[in-house]
């Protein structure tokens, strides 16, 4: 994630800031992370057209599950696409560790889960990231 976040005390500059994470979207075990409350009105559909799920998925400092936590990204993705499968996607990446404990930044955008390279805008956020912009 790369955006930049408020202007500093002079409010003369925005800091750049550079945010790395890993999500944990879990929608097969026993306790999900991210859990389906809508089913495609038409079960024919190769995109899932009109899925909707609700996430509160960890997000982690390595790959690795069990590493340290840092933070959730929180909201819903829905399937939006007839011909791929894609979500538009609204999320607070809610940040609980380290300098931006309590901050949170908000996308908003189309996420293609077969694109090699996603990205989605920054609308702002709270805290650290208060008129946010960049991309995730």
């Amino acid at each position: 994630m790369e955006g930049r976040s408020r202007p500093n005390a002079l409010g003369n500059s925005l800091a750049p800031t550079h945010l790395h994470f890993y999500f944990h979207d879990k929608v097969t075990s026993p306790s999900p992370s991210a859990v389906r409350v809508v089913n495609p009105p038409n079960n024919t559909s190769l995109t899932f057209l009109g899925m909707v799920v609700v996430m509160d998925d960890p997000l982690t400092e390595r790959p690795d599950p069990a590493s340290k936590p840092v933070g959730r990204a929180q909201g819903m993705y829905v399937s939006s696409d007839q011909a791929r499968i894609g979500f538009l996607q609204a999320m607070n990446i809610v940040l609980t560790a380290g300098s931006y404990n309590g901050s949170v930044v908000i996308v908003l955008g189309s996420n293609h889960i077969s694109d090699i390279i996603r990205e989605m805008p920054i609308l702002g956020g709270t805290g650290h990231f208060r008129f946010a912009r960049g991309y995730a």
